[in-house]
């Protein structure tokens, strides 16, 4: 599901922000449940997003998208970007 959104304004914001959370409302029922699942490159920040870029923020949503994987891939981008520069509010968290 796609929302085409060019407009701006706290209203419009609240729009389709409602709008978004409707759907996911809707489909809450019909997607998978045990483990609930999201596809990565859409970022679902009602599942957590990362304000200061730490570790435990990261790890709130990190798990639910890479389960078992999420350790691992802390450590790899630890490893290669040490100082976090490629992020956004649900990338892999460095440890520090």
């Amino acid at each position: 599901y796609v929302i085409d959104w060019s407009e701006s304004g706290d209203d419009v914001e609240k729009d389709y922000l409602g709008r978004a959370r409707e759907m996911y409302r809707f489909m809450t029922p019909y997607v998978s449940s045990n483990p609930r699942e999201a596809f990565l490159s859409y970022r679902d920040l009602d599942i957590g997003s990362s304000v200061n870029s730490t570790y435990d923020e990261g790890k709130i949503y990190g798990v639910k998208y890479f389960k078992d994987n999420f350790q691992r891939l802390v450590d790899i981008k630890t490893s290669i970007d040490a100082e976090n520069f490629w992020r956004n509010e649900q990338s892999i968290p460095v440890r520090r």
